[in-house]
This record gives C-alpha cells, structure tokens and sequence, in this order.
C-alpha cells in the first residue's frame, strides 16, 4: 500500500507546513477527529508507530499503528461488586418502603 504522503526534504519550517497540510489531508480523507489527524501525521512524518487502544489508526495509510487492549483484572470483581450492591440495596428499599 502506498504511504499517504511523502514529505519533501524540509527545513524546521518546512515540516510544521507538511504537517499541517497532511493532518488536513488525514481529516478530510478519513473524517476522523484532529487529534487523531495529528498524531497520525506526525508518526507519519517522523516514520514512527503509533500504539494506541484506538482503531481509527488502522485505516490510514502510510501510519504504522499496534493496538492493544487494556483489562484491569479487578475489573470483573469490581463488576460483580456494583451488582451485588445495587441488588441488595433494591432489596432493602423493597423491604422498608417510605411512606
């Protein structure tokens, strides 16, 4: 698949003005956020990888992008807590009603 973009040798100068023509270029391609178009830009520019939990970046042509997930392993058990909880205070309302 053929990158995106390809920068022009640039002075300091130069490459804020391809960045900022490539995030527009990103955005009005794959109408995502400019905070995604900057990041994949920028990993494009500096011929880095993005690592994120984000699936936008694996559309875009030209960014090499690694997502992961993230699971917290208290999560289940803080899942089953927020049940557990809720049910017995719905019991305890059933139970002394307000009057």
């Amino acid at each position: 698949m053929e990158p995106i973009y390809t920068p022009r040798p640039r002075s300091k100068e130069r490459g804020l003005k391809d960045l900022i023509q490539m995030e527009w270029d990103i955005i009005d391609e794959y109408n995502i956020s400019p905070f995604d178009a900057y990041y994949a830009s920028t990993a494009i520019l500096l011929d880095k990888t993005i690592l994120s939990t984000d699936h936008v970046y694996d559309k875009i042509r030209g960014v090499t992008y690694e997502g992961f997930s993230i699971s917290h392993p208290s999560s289940s058990f803080l899942s089953s807590y927020i049940s557990l909880t809720f049910s017995n205070s719905l019991r305890a309302s059933s139970q002394n009603p307000s009057s």
